[in-house]
């Protein structure tokens, strides 16, 4: 079974005749290109922070990252190493795959990058998640209750 199907996106592939894919609405232009690849990506960044982003081309978008081309996070926390990447078929899935992993904590990104798929499950929100902030978020529920 692909990875993707483990996180959730193969329902998009299964949806149902009466189920809207933006990539119906939308066309092709933003969705979906016909013979092009999409990606999501995780760097580990200096200081040990983590980046998630999508591109169409894996390899210029480490480049640019590796170089500092873009101002902001990742240029200030050179260097940066790839730690995960994952294929997709549409724009779509991809920049939905890069919204879920930006929500996830550090302990459910890590075992992404292990492709632990139990520990994945257990660190689900409601379950083990509550008390380790995503490294994007930095609150606890003790911090948003001051």
């Amino acid at each position: 079974m692909p990875r993707w199907c483990m996180l959730g996106w193969c329902k998009r592939l299964n949806a149902s005749t009466t189920s809207v894919c933006p990539e119906l609405v939308e066309g092709p232009s933003l969705f979906s290109q016909f013979g092009m690849t999409f990606w999501a990506y995780m760097l580990h960044c200096r200081g040990g922070s983590f980046y998630v982003g999508q591109t169409d081309n894996l390899d210029q978008r480490m480049a640019q990252h590796s170089t500092g081309h873009f101002p902001g996070f990742t240029s200030e926390r050179l260097p940066v190493e790839l730690v995960w990447s994952q294929e997709f078929t549409t724009r779509f899935e991809a920049i939905e795959a890069e919204r879920r992993i930006k929500g996830w904590s550090r302990k459910k990104k890590l075992a992404l990058i292990r492709g632990d798929w139990d520990a994945i499950s257990r660190y689900a929100r409601g379950k083990e998640e509550k008390d380790d902030p995503s490294t994007s978020s930095g609150q606890t529920e003790e911090s948003e209750n001051l």
